[in-house]
């Protein structure tokens, strides 16, 4: 999951892969910052690949509001790999989206948690 923009400016880049997480928040002036949050349980990664699948099965359910965007709008480009596909979604602060897509993007924030 790729998020930027926001009111405080976000440019974070969650990566998982099994039951790695890999977190990169991109600074201004090119600096970024790479951290390695601790490896997923069997729980968490289950539940982490269940909604990914669900989120890739109805990735065309976004639908965009039409309005003109606010000066903080926030930007999410999802990339899934499910079943040997790659799945993209992208969604700009306002659009519609299945349950599945809210429910993966908080999943994704709570494992990029560092202690």
């Amino acid at each position: 999951m790729y998020q930027r923009g926001g009111l405080a400016g976000l440019d974070r880049q969650i990566e998982v892969d099994g039951a790695t997480v890999k977190v990169t928040d991109n600074k201004r002036r090119g600096r970024h910052r790479t951290s390695y949050p601790a490896p997923l349980d069997s729980t968490r990664q289950a539940r982490v690949e269940s909604l990914a699948s669900r989120v890739a099965a109805v990735s065309d359910k976004v639908v965009a509001s039409g309005e003109d965007l606010p000066s903080d709008a926030m930007i999410t480009e999802l990339a899934i790999e499910d079943g040997g596909q790659r799945h993209q979604l992208r969604l700009i602060s306002g659009d519609d989206a299945p349950g599945e897509v809210w429910e993966l993007m908080g999943m994704l924030g709570q494992v990029s948690e560092t202690d």
